[in-house]
């Protein structure tokens, strides 16, 4: 199969086949908003790292489905600013435009790409970056690009994962690709894949030092939490919305019997995720996240 960290950067598998349905992006948030031990929203986390009382202008770089989107422009069309939203694929930016124009939010949407940003220089007093830099093949020439469109003295906010970032669900997969009849060789490019977070080009590990070269002040604050599952459906969701599943069923079985095995694996999936529940009440699934926030 294709090298894991590849994909993640490729530019048309990002936009045409991880972000082309928004409902696969819907599934991983819902998962995380749902079942956190965390009580606050972590766009209301994040949002308090810094002082949003002096934007007028912010930026949201690879807004996805408008997840932090929506409730950044709710804040500071309050106070008379505006939000350039940016996304690279059309399917997840629809979904934003459709969210940012049912509540008439001062938002522009448009299809774009971080290492090219449409922006004069110092455009904007806030850009965020959230979940987004990982997926980037020239990571210094976008983080070149956030920092030219700042102002002086404006704040970025790039959120990302760490290394051991859901690690727990990945060995729940592989019980179930095992039970599935998926061979040995191609659960353990699986793993591979899945766990690609500890070689994330933009992580938690990394991402002060690739800031660093574009920021004099770079600070990670890590979110606290885990998830605590209670029902299969949603976790279960959420592993048939990963890219890291569709290549190793493709590597795993012709294109006719493609659809079959991965009915396979999600259904002995789901009988291990309910057996867990039912003997201890939940799934407790770690997690590894947080935001860098440079000036």
């Amino acid at each position: 199969m294709t090298d894991s960290t590849d994909l993640m950067r490729d530019k048309t598998e990002v936009r045409e086949r991880q972000y082309a349905d928004p409902g696969k992006l819907s599934a991983r948030v819902d998962l995380h908003a749902r079942y956190s031990t965390n009580p606050q929203p972590v766009q209301d986390w994040e949002f308090g790292l810094v002082d949003l009382t002096g934007v007028r202008r912010a930026l949201d770089a690879g807004c996805g489905t408008g997840n932090f989107l929506v409730p950044l422009a709710r804040r500071l069309a309050a106070q008379g600013g505006s939000v350039e939203a940016l996304d690279l694929a059309e399917g997840t930016l629809g979904e934003a435009r459709a969210r940012v124009a049912a509540e008439g939010l001062p938002v522009t949407c448009r299809i774009g790409d971080v290492e090219a940003l449409p922006f004069e220089d110092a455009a904007f007093d806030l850009v965020l970056a959230n979940y987004m830099l990982y997926h980037v093949p020239n990571l210094e020439g976008a983080i070149a690009e956030l920092r030219r469109v700042l102002r002086p003295g404006g704040t970025l906010l790039a959120a990302t994962n760490g290394a051991a970032h859901m690690a727990d669900l990945w060995d729940l997969a592989d019980y179930a690709c095992q039970d599935a009849g998926v061979p040995e060789a191609l659960r353990a490019e699986l793993r591979t894949h899945a766990r690609s977070y500890s070689r994330l080009s933009f992580s938690l590990e990394n991402g002060a030092d690739w800031l660093g070269r574009y920021f004099s002040e770079v600070r990670l604050e890590r979110r606290p939490g885990d998830l605590r599952v209670t029902e299969a459906e949603s976790i279960v969701a959420y592993l048939a919305s990963m890219w890291a599943l569709d290549a190793v069923v493709s590597a795993a079985a012709p294109p006719e019997g493609a659809a079959a095995l991965r009915s396979r694996i999600l259904a002995g999936f789901r009988a291990h995720i309910a057996d867990r529940i039912a003997a201890d009440g939940a799934v407790r699934i770690r997690i590894d996240t947080g935001a860098f926030i440079a000036r």
